[in-house]
């Protein structure tokens, strides 16, 4: 009869923080996280083996940065709308 009605209320605007691969689904963040911790390991172990010491100050960020990376990653996982 040309008329639709809505089955259910979808929020797209929080879909654009999700990254579909395939039939996957990931968090932006995901990405985020995975950078900044791979970059803190191996900022530290060449850091160690080459000179011998690292900044704290860099690990520091850097580990910031991951540790929030990583928990918005989970918080989004969690409430995912789809």
């Amino acid at each position: 009869m040309g008329q639709y009605f809505l089955k259910e209320n979808v929020q797209v605007g929080s879909l654009r923080m999700f990254l579909r691969i395939g039939h996957i689904i990931f968090p932006r963040y995901l990405f985020y996280a995975v950078l900044l911790t791979t970059a803190v390991a191996v900022y530290g172990v060449l850091g160690l083996v080459y000179e011998g010491r690292v900044e704290i100050s860099a690990i520091t960020f850097g580990v910031v940065g991951a540790v929030i990376s990583w928990y918005e990653c989970l918080r989004m996982w969690r409430e995912q709308v789809f």
